[in-house]
């Protein structure tokens, strides 16, 4: 199996003159142990300092790198630190965002309660004529449940909670990694859909807006 050398080039090529050096040192006290003549004490002395100077210039090759290492790691946290810190109108506009949610939230939750309730006053005033369901003439009928049918219009109530819900469902399909307790929050929000269980435009689901006073 290969391994790939990770050692800056000047790093490998200095531990690669330190270890020759060393070699070099080894090979001729082994002469000296074999009796070789030749090898003078001058010569041994000369190849010590070598081999010990290149394990120097080694050693300051490996802190030199580790250095310039750190270095670079420092540069970039201090560059990743000015990143974070230039991100702050990111926050704020996030935080106008969140504003602007909350209030567009209320607004649909007051219209879509505000509807329902019309649709509880009128049926209380239709089961006081006594239709609690069925036609009441002049095109108006109680539907069963919570709605009516005025001429070819179909007014139902809105379940608010369910809209919610869907609202979150489809704005959240698109980034699973939006999660809650565990879960992507679009799986645990249910969508509207319709008999089929197909999705539906949820402004076409909403129910046209009758007129009339309470």
């Amino acid at each position: 199996m290969t391994t790939t050398d990770t050692r800056p080039p000047e790093v490998a090529a200095a531990e690669a003159e330190a270890r020759e050096a060393g070699e070099l040192l080894a090979a001729l006290e082994e002469k000296v142990r074999d009796g070789d003549d030749k090898v003078t004490p001058a010569q041994l002395a000369e190849q010590r300092e070598l081999s010990r100077f290149a394990k120097l210039r080694a050693e300051a090759a490996r802190r030199k790198a580790a250095k310039a290492k750190e270095d670079a790691r420092l540069r970039e946290l201090r560059a990743l630190a000015d990143e974070i810190r230039g991100a702050d109108p990111d926050r704020q506009q996030l935080g106008d965002a969140v504003d602007r949610l909350e209030n567009a939230l209320r607004d649909v939750v007051a219209l879509a309660e505000g509807h329902n309730q019309q649709l509880a006053r009128w049926r209380a005033r239709a089961a006081q004529l006594g239709v609690r369901s069925g036609s009441a003439g002049n095109g108006l009928t109680v539907r069963p449940g919570s709605g009516f049918t005025v001429d070819d219009t179909v007014l139902d109530a809105v379940p608010t909670g369910s809209l919610l819900s869907a609202l979150v469902h489809r704005a959240t399909t698109e980034h699973r990694n939006v999660r809650h307790e565990g879960q992507p929050l679009a799986v645990r929000c249910s969508d509207w859909r319709d008999t089929n269980r197909r999705p539906v435009d949820l402004r076409k689901a909403l129910p046209a807006t009758a007129k009339g006073g309470a």
